[in-house]
């Protein structure tokens, strides 16, 4: 890739030979152009990223998470443990895997932009919109009918799980800085990894702990109002009449969302436009698409079986049961030339003789299990060949306006793959805003600590800081003290603190353009 960065300045007629011969695809585009063609290949190449964060964005949320939430709902997983873990790196997939694929390019420097660039964006302009548009209280009022103790546990309940999360996110960005300030050692990286599963084993225990006192409580006070109204003519009661009394949310640590609100976005005005229509369809024509590509099956198909009588479902699954081995082996088998091909042809054979038992009535629920996983590691793949093909273009654009790759993976890389979470943490805001408060500190935390830490792991590569992250770390954990702020405000998520959050964005990435573009 050296040879490749120093292209702009090889002779003009020696450059399409070297792109061809040396550098990813993406780089013939623009240099075996004719030279007065070069500014729309360099339009085209530009549109082709755009539509690769789109796809990345649709594999990540069509065909990933599906899989991922069967699976965990498969295991029963409590949903604490699938919120932090599987569901976390189906949103974060983008980002995680454009990290280990930027290391194995040795594009290190774009890797870490992007990934302190997301964080940076996601916690100032996603939060600090959300709490411009639909200002909220970290300690919502709860149920008139339980008693003062109940009250205050729950109240407790919500602003220890404020301060643990931004906490937890403050401290990892103080680790991130103080390992990358002279090259990140291997026992460091095994400490962000470690940091992480700490978190999450710290949330599953205080959410049981937490949930069971707060149940308890509930419990008691149902006994008491039992007890209070029916003494004189029931002195003896059921169980079964004071499980039926507690609120149904309050079963478990985190309140549970039926369908409707998990889908909330399909009732704010979708149809208020023609082009918010027009944009739906496109949408669903370009996931039928995907899932010719990738399996996906839901954990009612996994459980029960249930038989697919559409035709052009069973097409679908055959198509995708017969390519999905072929983006596996892409991306994880180390054979290649005619290896490489005989394996994709074994693997395809062998999900083609899966689709054979699929129509079979009986068909076993292990089996449907099976398409499950394959779903999951073929949508990995699918999404790190996007991510590859990402990464060379924005190497690319580095190298043409030689702004260094640090700054385009704070900018380009991170605002490419964050739109989405933008666009989501929003729309669920507006509904629930503490369910995406959490989303907008979870995500940027799994991918600071695992991008970095497994990625540092798997591959072999020196990190160090730039100028542009530094001023970057700073206004993130300057905006993360402003989220401590809130318990000034009475723990009110005002407008105020909104503006501040964006200004403190918009100053640090001028502040970061500047130093990069003065200092060589």
């Amino acid at each position: 890739m050296d040879e490749c960065s120093g292209l702009l300045f090889v002779p003009v007629v020696e450059q399409c030979f070297v792109a061809k011969n040396s550098c990813p695809g993406v780089y013939a585009v623009y240099y075996c152009a004719p030279a007065a063609m070069r500014g729309v290949g360099l339009a085209f190449i530009v549109m082709l990223l755009l539509v690769l964060f789109v796809a990345m964005g649709f594999v990540a949320g069509e065909l990933l998470l599906p899989n991922l939430t069967s699976i965990s709902e498969w295991f029963a997983l409590p949903h604490v443990v699938a919120g932090l873990t599987l569901l976390a790196f189906g949103n974060g997939a983008p980002d995680l895997v454009g990290t280990y694929e930027s290391f194995k390019k040795g594009e290190v420097g774009l890797a870490v932009g992007e990934l302190v660039g997301a964080a940076f964006f996601i916690v100032s302009i996603v939060l600090g919109s959300l709490f411009i548009l639909y200002p909220f209280d970290i300690v919502s009022d709860t149920d008139a009918d339980v008693d003062a103790d109940t009250m205050a546990v729950e109240r407790h309940n919500s602003i220890v799980r404020y301060l643990r999360d931004v906490g937890a996110f403050a401290l990892s960005v103080c680790f991130v800085i103080l390992f990358l300030k002279d090259g990140l050692q291997r026992w460091e990286l095994w400490v962000m990894v470690c940091l992480y599963i700490g978190y999450v084993t710290c949330v599953v225990s205080w959410e049981w702990w937490s949930g069971r006192k707060v149940r308890r409580l509930r419990a008691e006070d149902s006994l008491r109002g039992l007890w209070e109204e029916d003494v004189r003519f029931y002195p003896v009661f059921h169980k079964q009449s004071i499980l039926n009394a507690l609120d149904d949310s309050q079963l478990g640590g985190l309140q549970l969302l039926d369908d409707g609100a998990l889908n909330a976005h399909v009732g704010i005005d979708i149809s208020d436009s023609v082009w918010k229509s027009y944009l739906s369809k496109v949408s669903l024509f370009i996931t039928k698409i995907l899932r010719y590509i990738v399996p996906v099956l839901s954990i009612e198909e996994i459980e029960d079986g249930n038989e697919i009588e559409d035709i052009s479902k069973w097409k679908q699954m055959l198509s995708s049961l017969v390519i999905s081995p072929t983006l596996i082996s892409l991306v994880f088998s180390p054979l290649q030339g005619v290896a490489g091909f005989i394996l994709c042809v074994i693997a395809s054979l062998g999900s083609y003789y899966i689709y054979l038992q699929l129509k079979s009535t009986n068909s076993s629920k292990f089996l449907r299990l099976s398409v499950t996983f394959i779903g999951f590691f073929a949508a990995i793949s699918f999404i790190s060949i996007l991510s590859s093909q990402v990464i060379s273009i924005l190497t690319l654009i580095s190298d043409l306006s030689q702004i260094k790759q640090s700054l385009v993976g704070l900018t380009l890389f991170a605002l490419g793959n964050s739109t989405g979470d933008f666009v989501s943490c929003i729309i669920i805001g507006k509904r629930y805003p503490l369910m995406a408060l959490s989303a907008c500190i979870g995500g940027p935390l799994l991918n600071l600590l695992l991008g970095l830490g497994v990625s540092g792991l798997l591959t072999s590569v020196q990190l160090s800081l730039t100028p542009s992250i530094i001023i970057c770390s700073v206004g993130l954990l300057i905006n993360l003290c402003v989220l401590f702020s809130v318990s000034i405000t009475g723990w009110s998520c005002n407008r105020a603190i909104g503006i501040c959050m964006v200004a403190v964005w918009v100053f640090g990435i001028s502040i970061a353009f500047l130093i990069e573009m003065l200092i060589p």
